[in-house]
């Protein structure tokens, strides 16, 4: 079977990111190849954590392991 998964599914604020805590999503930004500055990260409110991190992995084709 010919599936990329990355062509039905992006990781957005909604379907994944708010579902994490924002340790998690430090780890799961970290797995996809994205530097953040972890300080500042922690910094934001926990939705608003979720939007930056759709925005940071946007274009990146990427899944986490765990899917």
């Amino acid at each position: 079977m010919n599936f990329d998964i990355h062509e039905y599914w992006k990781p957005t604020a909604q379907n994944l990111w708010s579902r994490l805590k924002k340790e998690g999503m430090i780890d799961q930004l970290t797995q996809a190849g994205v530097s953040i500055n972890k300080d500042e990260f922690m910094a934001f409110k926990k939705g608003d954590a979720a939007k930056r991190a759709e925005q940071l992995i946007e274009g990146i084709k990427w899944v986490p392991d765990f899917m």
